[in-house]
């Protein structure tokens, strides 16, 4: 059960409400389960394996994004048991929509629960993605009755690379914001950027005239306020991703 004591410290962290934190809650007991029933047969990506590794004071977490190691028909049902047992004594059993065995491609399914809230899942198959490296990571779970979780996850220099991918494809505001929190650690290196030469659109690096325009302040604020403490506009997140990229490509090494 969510204690209030986690419910508060989460809520002044992130600057967020009772509904997101409720959401972030069960994801952590979601996670805590596929560790222990999946842990060898998903991997783990997205913004919100970011926000449970790398950026653990970043966003606060909204769906799941998996991928399957092996038949993703076979992974699917073991997923959907998987949850359905550890996750029903608290939350009740929860109902998929579609079923996650039926969903095809990169389909979403929305999971819902009768105790709690709606939980977006994506479960890929092995091949939707080029091979980015993963590695076995312990993941922040930050409430006190949220049992361990350890998954298969990209590498930070994988971040940095497929972030910068999902950026220049789909333009959204949360990839802008993750790449501009990453620069704050430093791992725009070279391991990163051949990366994205093997695996992006294009063998030469980001720059200015690659990486998208910002999204406008309000655009910026209506799709990140509610999850994350905004300490940056969109146009300085842009300044300070376009910039960590020149310095690569001017050194050839890291950033720092």
């Amino acid at each position: 059960m969510l204690i209030d004591a986690d419910r508060q410290s989460a809520k002044a962290a992130f600057g967020a409400d009772d509904s997101q934190v409720e959401r972030d809650h069960l994801i952590s007991h979601a996670l805590a389960a596929i560790s222990n029933d999946l842990g060898e047969r998903i991997k783990f990506y997205g913004g919100t394996a970011l926000s449970r590794t790398f950026l653990p004071v970043g966003r606060l977490s909204e769906d799941i994004d998996l991928i399957a190691v092996g038949p993703r028909a076979d992974v699917a049902d073991a997923l959907s048991r998987s949850l359905t047992r550890r996750l029903a004594g608290e939350f009740g059993r929860p109902t998929f929509q579609p079923g996650l065995v039926n969903a095809r491609g990169a389909e979403p399914v929305t999971a819902a629960f009768p105790s709690g809230p709606k939980v977006q899942l994506q479960l890929l198959p092995s091949d939707h993605y080029p091979a980015w490296p993963f590695e076995r990571r312990e993941l922040e779970q930050r409430y006190a009755d949220a049992g361990p979780a350890t998954l298969l996850v990209p590498t930070i220099d994988a971040f940095v690379a497929w972030k910068t991918v999902t950026l220049m494809d789909r333009r959204a505001p949360r990839d802008l914001w993750d790449l501009a929190a990453l620069t704050r650690l430093r791992p725009f290196t070279r391991a990163a950027a051949e990366l994205f030469a093997a695996l992006g659109p294009f063998r030469s690096l980001p720059s200015a005239s690659t990486i998208p325009a910002a999204p406008t302040e309000s655009v910026w604020e209506r799709d990140l306020a509610h999850q994350t403490r905004l300490t940056m506009t969109a146009a300085q997140s842009r300044v300070e991703v376009v910039r960590a990229w020149a310095a690569l490509a001017r050194n050839g090494g890291t950033t720092g």
